[in-house]
């Protein structure tokens, strides 16, 4: 067989060298994704257009799932992601990927101490973006970007309490014993340590909860939050 048809990544490698410039761009771009994506999400983070997607299908470097969702094999998502960690972008991308779906959670409204009455809990957007969260979460991590994997995890607030209060634990903690951890915003802080706490509860360690929440509870008096302190006192009475 042709040297391109000896293995699958030579076969891989060999479609990625036929794209167009513009092409091979979008292809590594689209790597940032974990598990699938929406059109919407390809359009903001990657600057994708219609043209550009149906051209990656129709060249089997792409797929679009049952769902209307978008995705890559594993193989075909493992060689992009080597060609965006290789760019200069590869940072760039990964930021407008953590600050999209840290939108995206806000608008799920799953935040129990921010919960807005007037609209529903979309448990199902947060369900549908859990690996594009964990992404977010670990490049957050790498990177040092406190501020924003904080965000990102306290806008999932009752999915970790609903679906997994362990993973949930793990990510507050290695968050907030980062260094950078001592320079986010106070309100934030409070916010971060009182959705530690729930999944903490749940998990079994009601004293690691109940410290947590009184921390918060500091922060919450000190900024002269009133519902933040309602929201924290109404914990640690349960």
């Amino acid at each position: 067989a042709p040297a391109r048809q000896r293995t699958l990544r030579g076969t891989i490698e060999w479609s990625y060298e036929l794209l167009e410039s513009g092409e091979q761009q979008l292809f590594r771009r689209l790597a940032v994704f974990r598990g699938s994506f929406t059109l919407e999400a390809a359009e903001a983070v990657c600057e994708a257009d219609l043209d550009g997607l149906e051209s990656l299908v129709v060249k089997n470097l792409l797929r679009r799932w049952g769902s209307g969702r978008l995705g890559m094999l594993d193989t075909i998502g493992e060689y992009a992601l080597e060609r965006l960690e290789e760019s200069e972008e590869a940072e760039d991308v990964r930021r407008r990927h953590a600050e999209f779906f840290l939108a995206v959670l806000q608008e799920a409204n799953l935040n129990a101490g921010k919960l807005d009455a007037r609209k529903p809990l979309r448990h199902d957007i947060a369900l549908a973006e859990q690996e594009n969260l964990r992404g977010a979460l670990a490049w957050a991590l790498r990177s040092g970007s406190v501020t924003l994997g904080l965000e990102l995890a306290t806008a999932a607030d009752w999915c970790w309490v609903m679906y997994d209060h362990d993973e949930g634990t793990r990510w507050f903690q290695r968050l907030l014993e980062r260094p950078e951890a001592e320079t986010v915003p106070p309100e934030l802080r409070a916010d971060a340590l009182r959705c530690h706490s729930a999944p903490a509860y749940i998990s079994g360690s009601p004293q690691l909860a109940e410290r947590l929440q009184e921390e918060s509870l500091a922060l919450f008096e000190e900024l002269g939050d009133e519902h933040g302190r309602a929201v924290v006192l109404h914990r640690l009475g349960i």
